[in-house]
């Protein structure tokens, strides 16, 4: 058959995120016509809880707000023989065989910035909820699906031990668990297809970004790091697997590069700072 396409939009607040899950659910499922769903119908539906952890958060308007844009493109296939004599009923049908996704205009000043009643996006406090019950995470605890997974939670913790998760006092949404949300964003990266390394990376960048927010500085013209944060900078290097000591410099330093050489340069406290919250975004 010919392409088709679905237009979903409206107001904050309307529906559009719930509308496209079941939308993407109704093709899959009528698809299958009945018979189990396929690794890639799956693959597919599950991508909408992981875009959802690392791409929504909490507005005025609405909890569950999705701060980018996205482009879903579902492909379908003819179904075989063998599929058609154990579906449901009989005739002419498709099924999903893959997608594709484009993202874009990801809020990402939202990661240092909120306004009081809103949040940052919920990878973060599910995290922080996982390592408040456990550094070293047992999955699956509260779900009976997925592969069983030791997650290692150390540089994380209460959202209140992180400045980027305490610019607005809301941190909970009413009726969400956010450990059972975490345990659903790690079943997704597990369905559609992250290794156990790809997911413990995923975890440690979320506590490198939020160590490195905790990160101060001070002096005038000529910053340095708050010597009473060195500990969070030493996490967030730990997390990012970088060198302390030149990520302090990078922070602290702007260099400028002529026709013949390149040099550095101090740059003030507020610079640093600047610096700091665009490379955690």
């Amino acid at each position: 058959g010919s392409c088709q396409t679905a237009l979903i939009s409206g107001e904050s607040g309307a529906g559009k995120t719930e509308t496209t899950k079941f939308v993407m659910k109704f093709l899959a499922t009528a698809g299958a016509c009945g018979g189990e769903p396929t690794p890639v119908e799956k693959q597919v539906l599950q991508s909408n809880p992981l875009l959802e952890a690392l791409g929504n958060a909490r507005t005025l308007r609405n909890d569950n707000s999705s701060r980018f844009g996205k482009f879903i493109e579902l492909q379908f296939r003819p179904v075989s023989a063998q599929e058609s004599a154990g579906a449901a009923f009989q005739g002419k049908h498709a099924r999903l065989g893959g997608a594709r996704i484009q993202t874009y205009l990801l809020e990402k000043i939202r990661v240092t910035d909120q306004q009081e009643g809103e949040r940052n996006y919920h990878i973060f406090y599910q995290a922080c909820a996982a390592a408040k019950a456990d550094l070293s995470y047992q999955f699956p605890r509260l779900m009976k699906s997925g592969e069983p997974q030791t997650l290692d939670l150390s540089g994380l913790g209460p959202h209140s031990d992180f400045a980027l998760l305490t610019k607005s006092s809301v941190f909970e949404l009413n009726e969400v668990d956010d450990v059972l949300e975490f345990e659903k964003t790690v079943y997704a990266m597990q369905v559609i297809g992250f290794t156990p390394e790809d997911i413990q990376a995923t975890v440690k960048v979320m506590g490198g970004i939020l160590q490195l927010g905790n990160v101060q500085f001070q002096g005038g013209d000529q910053s340095k790091v708050d010597g009473s944060t060195d500990t969070a900078l030493s996490e967030a290097c730990r997390l990012f697997g970088v060198d302390k000591d030149q990520l302090a410099d990078a922070l602290t330093h702007r260099t400028v590069a002529t026709r013949s050489e390149k040099y550095k340069t101090p740059i003030t406290a507020r610079a640093a700072q600047d610096a700091r919250d665009a490379l955690a975004r």
